[in-house]
């Protein structure tokens, strides 16, 4: 009994070396390459690295790409942004300002004023922020960042609808974007 699990023990330590050598000499990068050229089961390998992983040997990382996370559910924000934009943009230039149909302009216009402090707060804090704080910080950051949006478009020589609707977009998907590259580094959710 005791000498199975002493050559367990040495098999194990074998596997390891082996992994080891093919991850450091033959720049094995991900679990399907190591699989492959190791031969080894996949259960018995997420052992191995583990192992290897605990002793500081190796650093494991997800990998995670823009493909992946634009179809996970961490990407909400993203799509939240991008949709509301759209939405906004379609209802400015498509419904007329006396239609019935203009208090979805007003609703949609609504959100779209606090959609830069929104993309902001996101790109800003790194930890899950609660809804409350989250609406919070979003409002204050838009009041704040209004005043200056057209303090800037002045001193450029043009308010209207058209720049104002330009700058906040490009503020709201920049701030985003900086969010979502953020998440996908870290590979965690910013709330």
């Amino acid at each position: 009994m005791e000498s199975d699990l002493v050559q367990d023990k040495v098999e194990f330590d074998k596997l390891k070396n082996r992994v080891l050598t093919l991850i450091l000499e033959h720049k094995c990068s991900s679990v399907k390459e190591l699989a492959a050229k190791s031969k080894i089961d996949i259960d018995r390998l997420r052992d191995i690295l583990a192992e290897l992983e605990s002793e500081n040997k190796i650093e494991l990382y997800d990998t995670f790409t823009f493909f992946d996370y634009i179809s996970s559910i961490r990407a909400v924000p993203l799509w939240f942004v991008l949709g509301t934009i759209f939405i906004t943009l379609t209802s400015i230039y498509l419904i007329p300002e006396e239609s019935q149909f203009s208090i979805i302009r007003a609703v949609l216009g609504s959100i779209f004023v606090f959609l830069p402090g929104y993309s902001i707060s996101k790109a800003l804090f790194t930890r899950e922020l609660s809804n409350i704080m989250l609406i919070a910080l979003s409002i204050g950051i838009s009041l704040v960042l209004i005043p200056l949006e057209i303090l800037f478009l002045d001193y450029m020589g043009s308010i209207d609808l058209n720049s104002i609707v330009l700058v906040s977009s490009i503020i709201s998907i920049a701030a985003i974007s900086i969010s979502v590259y953020r998440s996908i580094i870290s590979g965690k959710q910013y709330g």
